[in-house]
């Protein structure tokens, strides 16, 4: 990259010129790029001291319908913590987890437990609502402190097929 740099400007009567000045010559410019890269260095610093994030991780799934929903270009079941450490010497640190999970599942009944989240994952139980195909009411997802992953299928739709029901959704929430 070149080190000159041409400015437009305009005079008092409005008409446009070029200058020329050289990187070398604009007073403060190195103290204020290296202000910038101490910046840069101190928030990945930060950010490396102050969230810590697990990545996508796999977990037991009791039907033999894991991972079959949009297998060429959807998500996989799988858990995720972040977690943001925040306070300082006066307050103390303190913590906010994030966790998500992603649920990839077909062919169960109403009231099964269809998967297993790993030993402490839950801090309370949780439950969401997930779309369940056309014409068929939401399935509830409830996913227990125990990390049991129970679902409930409405009455009016618990009739046919088990392979008929399937949940393909993502969930988020704070603790």
């Amino acid at each position: 990259m070149s080190k000159n740099i041409e400015i437009k400007m305009a005079s008092d009567n409005g008409e446009q010129f070029y200058t020329r000045a050289h990187v070398d010559g604009l007073d403060g410019f190195e103290e204020y790029y290296q202000n910038l890269l101490t910046v840069a260095d101190n928030l990945a610093s930060f950010q490396a001291d102050h969230i810590q994030d697990t990545g996508w991780l796999d977990y037991e799934v009791g039907t033999s319908g894991k991972n079959t929903l949009y297998s060429d270009d959807g998500f996989k079941c799988g858990i995720r913590r972040i977690f943001y450490v925040y306070g300082n010497a006066k307050t103390g640190q303190k913590y906010i987890t994030q966790k998500m999970i992603r649920v990839n599942i077909r062919n169960f009944a109403n009231g099964q437990q269809v998967a297993q989240l790993p030993s402490g994952f839950m801090k309370y139980t949780q439950t969401f609502y997930s779309r369940s195909g056309t014409g068929r009411q939401p399935i509830m997802v409830e996913i227990r402190s125990s990390g049991a992953v129970n679902v409930y299928i409405d009455s009016s739709n618990q009739s046919g097929s088990n392979n008929n029901n399937w949940i393909y959704a993502q969930f988020e929430w704070t603790e």
